[in-house]
């Protein structure tokens, strides 16, 4: 009997993970210690919140040339293999984030961005995990699944490793989870928009970019 059913993850939000090959050893030693606590956003934010490197385009310094590159390149695989896009981005904002024991995030997404990216620099077993939730679920009866999967969870957790990098949509919600280890949690994180020729010259919502 000829299947028939088919099941199509439309609108899906694309999470895309990979391990790059870098010295994150190394890259550790390059950050410094110039990191200030995170603001917060709302009153409900964590007290015990994490701290961010001064500059937010530390990857701008020439130490991190390389390291740069590396991401861009893994960045053009995701926008060019899996979401199909030719389109080229311009890396706005980078920073490294540095978590202490029982440290964490309040959720958090990251505007005036198309796509957001986080390397894991040093991390261990008790790292607090990233955690992603969807606000945007419009369910008018919570029901409980047999198990949970890719179409019927609000949220899903990612436990860090070292030299792990992330690709998401930059409107997605995500938090540090509750950092247990006694060493530091340190990951990079960067922005990116589109730049050039956005949609068709004939279209009303055509656009073209360029950053100073």
């Amino acid at each position: 009997m000829e299947e028939t059913r088919a099941v199509l993850p439309v609108f899906s939000k694309v999470i895309y993970i990979n391990k790059i090959k870098l010295n994150h050893k190394k890259i550790n030693t390059l950050i410094g210690k110039k990191f200030v606590k995170a603001g917060h956003r709302i009153p409900e934010d964590p007290k015990n919140i994490s701290s961010f490197s001064e500059s937010k385009n530390i990857l701008n310094l020439p130490k991190f040339k390389n390291l740069k590159k590396q991401i861009m390149d893994e960045l053009y695989f995701y926008t060019e293999n899996v979401l199909r896009y030719k389109h080229r981005f311009s890396m706005t904002t980078s920073w490294f984030t540095k978590t202490e024991k029982n440290e964490e995030s309040g959720f958090h997404n990251h505007r005036n961005a198309y796509i957001s990216c986080i390397l894991y620099i040093d991390v261990d077993d008790k790292a607090g995990m990233l955690s992603f939730i969807d606000y945007n679920v419009n369910k008018m009866f919570q029901l409980t699944p047999i198990e949970y999967n890719n179409f019927n969870s609000e949220t899903i957790r990612v436990k860090p490793e070292n030299n792990m990098i992330i690709f998401f949509p930059s409107e997605m919600y995500h938090k540090v989870c509750l950092h247990e280890s006694n060493v530091p949690r340190i990951s990079l994180a960067c922005n990116f928009i589109p730049i050039g020729d956005i949609s068709d010259p004939s279209s009303d919502s055509f656009v073209h970019l360029t950053i100073k």
